[in-house]
């Protein structure tokens, strides 16, 4: 999944980028690299969709001991700041040659699924993705998305007490927002969480507006009444 992160960021963002370091496991990615501007969501997704796409191809995993000079004939690319000696391991999966030592599966649809869970910029012109892969993608991404779920939870239980309050002083009010669990994949269900969340706070500032409105409403009519 990291060769092919890598691919689809050179296909999606320039043949510049190159990985500068990296964590991976069985169901987990951690890729940075360089590059000269933060990522746009369109071009998160783009290469979200372009690894899933590489994945469906079930492209084969070749791997290759060669001397180093051929590896380069061949279009491996070479990790920068890596120093190897004149025979080299190359993975070949067609859309990717690299050099690397690494275990890998034998065809790209072992990956199953690919799923971005964050992206963030970790120094000067260096960025990092994580993601998740293999059947429980998704379950991954929502642990790693679960702050924001809670947040939108937290909101809706601040407007309930709202509600509540102002039902005590004989004032209707009514919280204009119920969430629904999005339903998209990956990067998606991610911004349509913060999309969701959104939504919610504008509600609750609508809820208090209309709350401090209509007590001032009703003091001012307690008011005239004592007079």
């Amino acid at each position: 999944a990291a060769h092919l992160l890598q691919a689809a960021l050179q296909n999606v963002v320039g043949g510049h980028v190159h990985q500068q370091g990296s964590q991976v496991s069985s169901t987990y990615c951690r890729f940075d690299f360089n590059n000269y501007n933060t990522l746009t969501d369109e071009e998160i997704l783009k290469v979200e969709d372009l690894v899933n796409e590489y994945i469906q191809k079930a492209y084969k995993v070749n791997t290759h001991v060669l001397d180093i000079e051929e590896a380069k004939k061949m279009g491996a690319m070479a990790l920068f700041g890596e120093k190897y000696g004149a025979k080299v391991r190359v993975v070949d999966m067609n859309i990717s040659k690299e050099f690397c030592a690494g275990t890998h599966v034998d065809s790209t649809n072992e990956v199953e699924a690919f799923a971005i869970n964050s992206f963030e910029s970790i120094g000067s012109g260096i960025f990092r993705i994580t993601a998740s892969t293999s059947s429980n993608a998704m379950k991954f991404v929502k642990e790693a998305t679960a702050n924001i779920s809670n947040s939108i939870l937290a909101v809706v239980n601040k407007a309930n007490e709202v509600i509540a309050e102002a039902k005590s002083n004989n004032i209707d009010l009514v919280f204009d927002y119920s969430y629904s669990e999005p339903t998209v994949f990956g990067y998606r269900y991610i911004l349509e969480l913060r999309k969701e969340l959104s939504l919610a706070q504008t509600a609750m500032k609508k809820l208090e507006k209309e709350y401090t409105a209509k007590r001032s409403q009703s003091a001012l009519s307690d008011l005239n009444k004592f007079d």
